[in-house]
């Protein structure tokens, strides 16, 4: 299985949210969820397990969240968050928010420069 990075859209959304991900996740309520979507490892899990407190077990589960791994794994672990409503909330809001902004962005750059693209490529 290929590992690949976060996107940076995904990466910013964690590290902005990432304090009020540590202040509310409980681990043990969505490691298990995680494991059986090759998130995580077995051995990624008892790592994480095996920190002393709530709060250090989810600062090692958004550590191995961002390093590079399975492809679609920042959806899986935005799904595993459900049963937060607040914290799901925020955080598929910012991510709506981060889309939206690239697409005006997009559409901007399109109406500047019309069909043809601006400028000459760089070679």
């Amino acid at each position: 299985m290929s590992k690949t990075p976060l996107k940076p859209e995904e990466l910013k959304c964690i590290t902005v949210h990432y304090a009020e991900l540590v202040r509310h996740i409980n681990v043990e309520d969505i490691i298990g969820y995680l494991v059986s979507k090759f998130v995580l490892t077995f051995d990624e899990k008892n790592e994480i397990q095996s920190k002393a407190t709530r709060a250090d077990k989810a600062e090692c589960l958004l550590d191995k969240i961002l390093k590079p791994g399975p492809d679609g794994r920042f959806q899986i672990f935005v799904d595993s968050l459900a049963q937060y409503n607040e914290l799901h909330s925020n955080v598929t809001s910012y991510m709506d928010s981060l889309r939206n902004s690239q697409i005006e962005t997009a559409t901007n750059i399109a109406s500047v420069c019309g069909a043809e693209g601006c400028g000459t490529p760089i070679a």
